[in-house]
């Protein structure tokens, strides 16, 4: 890493919005996650040079005293200490002090470590900045400005997610219809809500007027499935545009009364390929395929062990194919176990006692893993298949706090597991799983519950216990806003954002912080802008050039035949930069520019020919002129650079030289960079004042030479 910090620095703004934090560092870097004790951390690192930057914080109720005592302790027990001081750091931003404590060791593999903690306590929360190294290096001008950048956020705020809509007493199950653009999932425990991605709106529900447990839709076939557990039905709906319409009601066994089938749950497996559909409930003791006309083809007894627990917790089923044949896996939480079956023949292959008590899983083919969740604990198998066997090997435990669930991308088979109490989603790769990293942590609304996936869009979509759905980015984990733009009319201008242009009433998905370009049409004016952000009107932000404000609409003569020449030439569009900061609708409301009727125009083409345009040419000869020398001198500056920089070099390589031969070598290179120069002097693209520095500058050189 050079000391003159010439390396190009990125920011946790531009890289995940949930750390509580600032900080900018160089951005070839790379980023890990993770908590150890009560600290989260993230963990910058250049793995070239060994150079790392730790950072840990909480919300401050660490014994910051007791702990750094004893990593003190720890240093001195494993390691000769060369060097140690405390000071305080009082040149932070904003005003920060941070105790800083500094050592210089040698381990007993003989590796030099230098390392920093600056203690940054605050009402924000506590936050321990650590840059270290193993190697002689040291970037103290990069570590310098990589402290100093630093500016945290309050710790117990950045749990707060982006809502997009309200949803009022959402239920565990939903599921995605790629067809449609919508979600559906239960609510008030009867009805199926329809949440329409294409406007992010709630736009209806369908009252099913009986309790409803479990659903799943099928994108190859177009059906929606919904199991009734308190009549036994699966109930069949057609689905289009944002309607859903019931074609079929199949019964599965008779309803017996006094029992707790107000308890019940059941859940699907869906196999599109072959159309059928496999459903498990707590209260049964079989697996029942129903085919694609809904008559029920065969049932599968299970024999799950009987606990008198009530209501019992909903039993998991999952179907995969490997290697051409289905197999079924249903995990049972009562008993703690799993049973594996053969689909084509009913055979149970498997049945697996776990040791610790399991709820929720998935299944991922691509890697073939099993994923299983407990209270604490995310437990990975590798999923081995031997003739018409499953077996379960080599598992591996994550820690975790209450994870409600686990759900794979189906686009980069990453895992995503809701946090029910922490309001937090991780992020994990399952290829490089630990208690300690994982890969990004994405922050929810209230309780994350379950995720679904656009698979089209790599858009993930949180759904959070009794309120709120929370958008985010599945390819870098990045929450996302839900922007509608309103131009009104809508053929009076353009929106460019990230090189994609939108027209008229138009939506999307953008980052924080995304900068969009509104052009103005010929004959338009804007009026006004406006930020609804679904709770309340205010002005839009951000912007670069100038402000969004009601315009004088009263024009003099000149400002009329002035726009008449502009509209006629296609000259002066009107481009606004501005920044998207939330969700919401951003309203351009514009007028058009008053003309002068063309029964005018007659009289004023003597005044156009002699004095207006030329006026109008040599404006635009001027700008042009003025873009050009502007550009040549940028062009010029940035050569005289790459020149200076070069005899820098030269010269720090002949001052290390020691033979003839060396010297005459560095000569010969001072000569050719000095021809170099001359040539690009009398071809324009070096200015006189430069060219006169440069070439002082190697004369200067040679004298100290002789």
């Amino acid at each position: 890493m050079e000391e003159n910090l010439t390396t190009k620095f990125k920011n946790t703004n531009q890289s995940n919005e949930s750390f509580p934090f600032y900080i900018e560092y160089p951005e070839d870097w790379n980023v890990q996650q993770g908590s150890i004790d009560e600290f989260e951390l993230m963990i910058l690192s250049n793995l070239q040079n060994d150079t790392f930057f730790q950072i840990l914080y909480n919300s401050g109720s660490s014994d910051l005293d007791g702990l750094l005592y004893e990593y003190n302790l720890l240093i001195e027990l494993n390691n000769k200490v060369l060097n140690s001081s405390e000071k305080t750091n009082d040149e932070l931003s904003n005003g920060l002090l941070a105790k800083e404590v500094s050592y210089e060791y040698l381990t007993k593999d003989n590796q030099t470590v230098r390392e920093i903690y600056c203690v940054i306590t605050s009402a924000n929360g506590t936050f321990i900045l650590n840059p270290r190294t193993y190697s002689d290096h040291f970037p103290e001008k990069l570590f310098d400005h990589m402290i100093k950048s630093f500016k945290p956020y309050k710790v117990q705020d950045f749990n707060k997610g982006i809502t997009i809509k309200e949803i009022q007493h959402h239920n565990l199950d939903m599921t995605y219809d790629k067809n449609n653009e919508n979600i559906y999932f239960i609510f008030d425990n009867d009805k199926i809500g329809i949440f329409d991605l294409s406007t992010n709106k709630l736009v209806g529900f369908e009252n099913t007027k009986i309790l409803v447990s479990g659903l799943e839709y099928s994108n190859l076939n177009q059906k929606l499935f919904v199991t009734s557990p308190i009549t036994n039905q699966l109930l069949v709906y057609n689905t289009t545009g944002n309607k859903l319409i019931l074609a079929d009601q199949v019964p599965l066994s008779e309803v017996v009364l006094n029992t707790s089938s107000l308890f019940n749950s059941m859940n699907i497996a869906l196999d599109e390929k072959n159309d059928n559909i496999f459903i498990v409930s707590n209260d049964l003791d079989n697996i029942t395929k129903i085919g694609s006309n809904g008559s029920i083809l065969r049932t599968i007894p299970l024999d799950f062990a009987d606990y008198n627990l009530f209501p019992k917790p909903s039993p998991e089923i999952r179907l995969k194919e490997y290697q051409g044949k289905n197999f079924l896996f249903v995990l049972d939480p009562v008993s703690s176990s799993m049973t594996i079956i053969l689909e084509d023949s009913g055979k149970i292959v498997n049945r697996i006692q776990f040791e610790q008590g399991v709820n929720k899983m998935d299944l991922d083919v691509f890697y073939n893993k099993l994923y299983l969740t407990n209270n604490n604990n995310l437990l990975i198998y590798d999923i081995v298949k031997t003739d018409d066997s499953i077996e379960l090997t080599n598992l591996k435990k994550i820690k975790l706090q209450y994870p409600s669930k686990v759900i794979v991308n189906p686009l980069n088979n990453d895992l995503y597991i809701p946090e029910f109490l922490s309001n937090r989603v991780i992020v994990i790769d399952p290829l490089n799983a630990s208690s300690i990293f994982y890969k990004a942590s994405i922050n929810s609304d209230n309780s994350p519950i379950d995720i679904v996936f656009d698979e089209r869009t790599n858009i993930g979509y949180i759904a959070n216990l009794g309120s709120t759905i929370t958008p985010f980015n599945g390819t870098d984990n990045t929450p996302l806003y839900f922007v509608n733009f309103d131009i009104t009319p809508g053929n009076a201008a353009k929106i460019e954002c990230d090189s994609l242009t939108y027209h008229g009433n138009s939506s999307s998905f953008f980052h924080p912080n995304t900068t969009c370009q509104i052009i103005t049409n010929k004959g338009y004016k804007l009026s006004s802008a406006v930020h609804d952000n679904l709770n309340s009107d205010k002005n839009i932000t951000n912007y670069t050039l100038g402000s969004f404000t009601q315009p004088e609409l009263a024009l003099n003569l000149f400002d009329i035949i002035s726009n008449s020449i502009k509209s006629f030439f296609g000259y002066g569009e009107d481009r606004f930069d501005f920044t998207i900061t939330t969700n919401g609708v951003y309203q351009f409301n514009y007028i058009q520019e008053q003309q002068i009727p063309k029964e005018f125009w007659t009289p004023f083409y003597g005044i156009i020919a002699s004095f207006f345009i030329p006026l109008v040419i040599k404006e635009f000869l001027d700008r042009r002129k003025s873009y050009k020398n502007d550009s040549l001198q940028k062009n010029q500056r940035q050569l005289f650079i790459e020149y200076n920089e070069n005899l820098d070099e030269l010269l720090r390589e002949h001052q290390t030289k020691n033979s003839k031969f060396l010297e005459k070598e560095t000569s010969e290179k001072f000569r050719l960079v000095e021809s170099n120069i001359m040539k690009d002097f009398k071809a324009g693209n070096l200015a006189e004042q430069h060219y006169n520095y440069l070439i002082n500058k190697i004369r200067s050189s040679r004298e100290k030479q002789h």
